[in-house]
């Protein structure tokens, strides 16, 4: 994965992913985390509805922050066809 981020990505892309320290260490990208957790719902809810991580709107909205924040780096959405399907059927483009 770290390999095909460097062929595919320049080095002043802005990552996004749950492992955003890695991310940096391995590829040299600046990284942001995607969500904010929500530690009870991560590891003692049962509810089965529960999303723990966000939802995909947040993580769309947090794509669209960093792109807003750090408009002097060149970002891109490196995401996979399909990823985001429910969010891009209605319209919203990450």
């Amino acid at each position: 994965m770290f390999d095909w981020i460097e062929r595919n990505s320049s080095p002043d892309a802005v990552l996004t992913g749950n492992l955003d320290p890695v991310l940096y260490l391995y590829t040299g990208r600046k990284s942001v985390r995607g969500f904010v957790q929500n530690p009870y719902l991560l590891h003692y809810s049962t509810d089965e509805h529960a999303q723990p991580l966000g939802s995909p709107s947040e993580l769309l909205d947090t794509i669209r922050w960093v792109r807003g924040e750090l408009p002097s780096l060149r970002t891109q959405c490196l995401i996979s066809p399909g990823a985001l399907s429910d969010t891009t059927d209605r319209g919203i483009t990450a």
